[in-house]
């Protein structure tokens, strides 16, 4: 996470253990149940391969669950907390 403002981004990485490409413009990234608009590194995540996904401007701090849905269905999720500086 980095600050911007009042706001916080946050900068995400994900690698791709499995055999398919996948097209990010099609993920889902959800914070807290929100749907949220991100921007990737990459218009194709292949195997083996990282993309860095990047949200702006989340608001307020606290405890935070990110879940990211891949094109075909796949999903993960991690725990967050942000905290002022």
């Amino acid at each position: 996470t980095e600050a911007n403002g009042s706001n916080t981004d946050i900068n995400i990485t994900l690698k791709n253990v499995g055999s398919t490409s996948l097209e990010t413009s099609y993920f889902i990234i959800l914070i807290n149940g929100t749907s949220k608009e991100f921007t990737c590194s990459n218009s194709y995540l292949y195997p083996e391969n990282e993309v860095y996904f990047n949200v702006s401007s989340l608001v307020s701090t606290g405890q935070r669950r990110l879940k990211v849905v891949t094109d075909n269905g796949i999903s993960d999720y991690f725990d967050f907390t942000i905290k002022l500086k």
